[in-house]
C-alpha cells in the first residue's frame, strides 16, 4: 500500500483541482491500473476512499478509457467517459465487433445520444446469447471473486490469491 499511497494521492489532487478534465482523470486511473500488478491489493480501494466514487466508477474511468486509447484505432469520436465505459460494458454482453464498435460511436457522436440512448440502440439490435443463465452464472462467480480479491480487508496469502487470480482467467475463457 506504501507505493499505491502517492498515486492514489496524485489521482486524488487531480480530481480536486479547479479545473479538472474527466479523460485526463480516466487517464491517471488507467496507469495506476496498468503500473500494479492485477489486483494489487488496496489500489481499488484506495482511489474509491480518496476520490470518493464507487468500484464501478473508478472501473467505468479505466474501462472507458481502455476502450477509447487501446481498443479502437484510427477516428476516435468525441464523447464522454461514460459513453466509451458503456459500449465496453455492451462489447462484453452483445460480442460486438470492432467496425460495429466504431459505426455505433460514431453515430451517437454525429446524433448526439446519450449514454442511455447508445444502449438502447445496441440492445434492439442486439440479442443476448440464448445460453444465457449459465453465462450470467459464470460472470456473477467472476465478478465474487473480482470483489474478493480486491477486498482490502481480507487477510488471503499469496498463494491463495494466485490461484484464486487463475480460477477467474479460466472462468473469463468460458
Amino acid at each position: 500500500m506504501n507505493d499505491l499511497a502517492p498515486i492514489i494521492e496524485q489521482i486524488g489532487a487531480y480530481k480536486d483541482g479547479v479545473e479538472k478534465d474527466r479523460w485526463k482523470l480516466a487517464e491517471m486511473v488507467n496507469t495506476a491500473y496498468a503500473e500494479f500488478p492485477q489486483y494489487e491489493r488496496g489500489l481499488t480501494s484506495g482511489l474509491c476512499q480518496r476520490l470518493k466514487y464507487t468500484p464501478a466508477n473508478v472501473y467505468n474511468y479505466r474501462n472507458g478509457y481502455h476502450m477509447k486509447e487501446i481498443v479502437l484505432f484510427g477516428n476516435k469520436p468525441d464523447l464522454s467517459v461514460s459513453h466509451y465505459a458503456k459500449m465496453y460494458n455492451l462489447c462484453k454482453t452483445y460480442e460486438l465487433e470492432f467496425p460495429e464498435i466504431q459505426e455505433y460511436l460514431e453515430l451517437a457522436e454525429s446524433e448526439s445520444w446519450s449514454v442511455l440512448q447508445l444502449a438502447r440502440e445496441i440492445s434492439a439490435n442486439h440479442s443476448e446469447d440464448t445460453n444465457d443463465k449459465y453465462l450470467k452464472s459464470i460472470r456473477r462467480l467472476i465478478l465474487l471473486i473480482v470483489n474478493v480479491l480486491n477486498d482490502p480487508e481480507n487477510n488471503m496469502n499469496e498463494f491463495l490469491r494466485a490461484n484464486l487470480y487463475d480460477v477467474k482467467k479460466e472462468l473469463e475463457k468460458i
